[in-house]
């Protein structure tokens, strides 16, 4: 089955919830108009392999939770005129935020799926989807720390004018093991986060590579040389790509 097909098999889906209770029945038909948003397109099908399982209701509450959000978010920026998304972004988009149930984490795909329907809006990559899929909520919350303080940090000496003429957009800020947990924060979390490519620990200069071994040769002798280890793992700078997913998911 395409991504276009499943998206619409989630309509027709829903439908089968109001033979359980009329409640359900207007969230599916709510979420499937939502859906002909999102996809740009009617949405029907004559069968379904989707929701087609024991928590198939809490699904469709999700995806209706995840319905109000998007149009919040839409309607807070006043964005009337909406861009298409793509059938395998949005189905991605559905499958995690309708088995999603941590509100906080919920909110990040309502904020990724109102991105990629804003024209101008943040680009969202398809990976974003993944990475979020892989958060704590102790994620969610250093995530919206680090945005919150990627420039200033702890300098509160400097205003808001002040902080965006001294760092640009490329130049966030790197942050201390030390300062998380000052912060609060489980720091394990942040170690998670650069296994999800997120954080990156930097790496000194290299100097000095140990020599490992010696072979001679009747001519020459051929040494390999390794260089030490200088990853600082006391520091985490935020990786492109964390950059573009943080913008993504905090950006106003």
């Amino acid at each position: 089955m395409t991504d276009k097909e499943t998206i619409r098999a989630i309509s027709e889906a829903s439908k089968e919830i109001a033979k359980t209770t009329g409640k359900a029945f207007e969230l599916a038909a709510s979420f499937g108009q939502f859906l002909h948003r999102v996809v740009g397109e009617p949405v029907e099908v004559a069968s379904s392999t989707f929701l087609t399982d024991p928590l198939k209701e809490y699904k469709v509450r999700r995806l209706h939770r995840l319905q109000i959000r998007t149009e919040e978010i839409l309607s807070s920026k006043a964005i009337h005129e909406t861009l298409s998304v793509s059938p395998k972004l949005a189905n991605r988009i559905f499958e995690q935020a309708s088995i999603e149930d941590t509100d906080e984490i919920h909110d990040f795909y309502a904020k990724l799926l109102s991105e990629s329907m804003i024209p101008g809006g943040e680009d969202v990559d398809i990976r974003f989807i993944s990475a979020v899929r892989e958060f704590t909520p102790e994620c969610a919350r250093m995530v919206k720390y680090i945005y919150q303080n990627r420039y200033g940090g702890q300098d509160h000496t400097l205003g808001e004018k002040e902080i965006e003429k001294r760092f640009d957009e490329e130049s966030w800020r790197p942050f201390r093991r030390s300062e998380f947990v000052r912060e609060g924060f489980d720091v394990s979390h942040a170690d998670y986060l650069v296994r999800l490519g997120i954080l990156e620990y930097p790496h000194g200069p290299v100097a000095n590579p140990e020599v490992v071994s010696r072979q001679r040769h009747p001519e020459i002798e051929v040494v390999f040389r390794v260089p030490p280890d200088n990853t600082d793992r006391d520091t985490f700078d935020v990786a492109d790509f964390g950059r573009k997913l943080i913008s993504a998911l905090e950006s106003p």
